[in-house]
């Protein structure tokens, strides 16, 4: 493990403690760098089960202590929104690295499979438009609903289970639920639900069906993290929505795939460059820059781009450089032509044909680069704490060598 501090040089906002805008990690190296990742001093990585059940929990709680830290680790780390993707409920791994927010089922099934990665017994239960866990400790089974952010406890001090609230209405009177949007029911419709004496209890999936957060940075690529205010994206029976942020929950990244000088030396000729990613977050968005060189000023580039078998056509957007007369830069967004964001994790399978046209065989035109950039979902509560003073932030990658640049700004 490749370990070190790096200085954060906090962005200084007038009357504020200092803030950071963006954090980029490069790979300088020769060889592929594993798992690189930023973090604070003292956060909790959430990249692996066991690491979040030796964060939130001390070895030497009680049953009953770890399940009440791991219920308040999900009130404080996961935010009450939609389903963020199709497959994300079954997945917790993915629900707190990619996407940081997710619907009942989401939370019900992740603390179950963390309480279950503590050693605990634990089970999902499905109710009526509804979705709790129930931890086993002290003999019994206790009600964990850390969607709504409650437990009933019952008159000796105990908490109840499910089967003890649905029998026993009254211990939902005086507990503050949290009906916060996108709530779609209050304590009459809560009522309703254990009134129906209807339970599931679904499989939880197991430690190898998680998702993985294990990820390469490759020679030459950067990736760069920021918190932003735009909108979030999710899947949602192959469309993809747009939905408001909640809070200060928005962060996003781009990944920058450096590409190759091309040269045309006939009419019409084309070069091929393929692109092929495997990512552990959510792709939202993506574009590719092709800067060039033309002398005369003329000749034309068509970019081809072929995925699964299908090849679309994308209009690219000339841009003159104003440095130099000869010197151009096109960029081409394929965002919507490539049906984003798929789920993650995401292998990015896709073939660049240019096709350059001279107009005199005696002209030159070229590309000096030719590069892909991505844009990643990443779950908020992963990402280093915004306001930062010195250097307390550290960098880890599973390297031998330190080769990579870190840069905070």
């Amino acid at each position: 493990m490749n370990t070190y501090e790096i200085q954060a040089s906090p962005f200084k906002i007038p009357g504020d403690i200092g803030s950071w805008r963006t954090i980029s990690i490069r790979n300088d190296g020769d060889t592929p760098v594993s798992r690189p990742d930023v973090q604070a001093f003292g956060q909790l990585d959430r990249s692996d089960l066991h690491a979040i059940v030796a964060e939130a929990c001390d070895p030497d709680m009680r049953d009953a202590e770890k399940a009440h830290a791991l219920f308040e680790f999900m009130k404080s780390n996961v935010v009450k929104w939609a389903l963020p993707s199709l497959d994300a409920e079954q997945n917790p791994i993915k629900i707190l690295n990619v996407h940081g927010y997710c619907n009942c089922g989401g939370f019900s099934i992740t603390l179950a499979v963390l309480a279950r990665a503590a050693g605990l017994k634990a089970r999902n239960v499905h109710l009526p438009g509804h979705g709790v866990t129930e931890i086993w400790h002290d003999g019994a089974w206790h009600l964990y609903d850390s969607n709504l952010q409650v437990t009933y406890p019952k008159p000796n001090g105990e908490l109840a289970g499910v089967e003890e609230v649905q029998n026993d209405l009254t211990l939902l009177d005086g507990i503050d639920h949290d009906f916060h949007a996108p709530c779609t029911f209050n304590l009459e419709g809560v009522r309703e639900i254990y009134a129906k004496h209807q339970v599931w209890h679904p499989d939880l999936p197991g430690e190898d069906e998680l998702h993985s957060m294990a990820f390469d940075l490759l020679p030459g690529e950067t990736i760069r993290w920021f918190r932003d205010e735009r909108a979030r994206f999710y899947p949602h029976q192959n469309e993809v929505f747009m939905v408001e942020p909640c809070g200060d929950y928005v962060a996003g990244g781009t990944l920058q795939i450096p590409g190759q000088t091309i040269r045309a030396q006939r009419e019409g000729e084309s070069f091929s460059q393929r692109f092929q990613r495997q990512v552990p977050w959510a792709i939202v968005g993506g574009r590719m820059y092709a800067s060039g060189f033309r002398t005369p000023q003329d000749g034309q580039v068509q970019l081809l781009l072929h995925r699964e078998e299908t090849e679309l056509n994308v209009g690219g957007i000339l841009t003159e450089r104003t440095d130099c007369e000869d010197s151009f830069e096109i960029i081409f967004d394929f965002t919507r032509a490539l049906t984003l964001p798929p789920p993650a994790p995401v292998l990015y399978d896709l073939d660049l044909e240019l096709v350059l046209f001279k107009v005199r065989p005696e002209s030159e035109l070229r590309f000096d680069n030719v590069r892909v950039e991505l844009d990643l979902q990443r779950a908020p509560q992963t990402l280093p704490p915004v306001d930062m003073e010195g250097t307390d932030l550290i960098y880890r990658d599973n390297s031998e060598t330190r080769q990579i640049m870190v840069s905070a700004e």
